[in-house]
């Protein structure tokens, strides 16, 4: 995939953007499982645990971001 390739050279050379994505987006709320934001939802996924943004391990934060660059350009 092309913007896997493309986040590793930026996770490698331009920890920077990684950096500032984490602290632009750190309070938003995610579903652990499916990585949905919470938006005004109670319950995802049968469950009712949210996870701040910052608090995902790196792959699900490197997965939010992938999917963000795919959606937006």
């Amino acid at each position: 995939m092309f913007y896997g390739k493309w986040l590793s050279i930026v996770f490698t050379n331009m920890k920077s953007l990684f950096q500032t994505y984490v602290e632009e987006f750190s309070d938003i709320h995610y579903c652990p499982y499916c990585l949905t934001i919470k938006g005004n939802r109670i319950v995802c996924c049968d469950d009712a645990d949210f996870i701040q943004f910052k608090d995902l391990d790196l792959d699900q934060q490197k997965s939010i971001i992938e999917d963000e660059l795919e959606n937006n350009f």
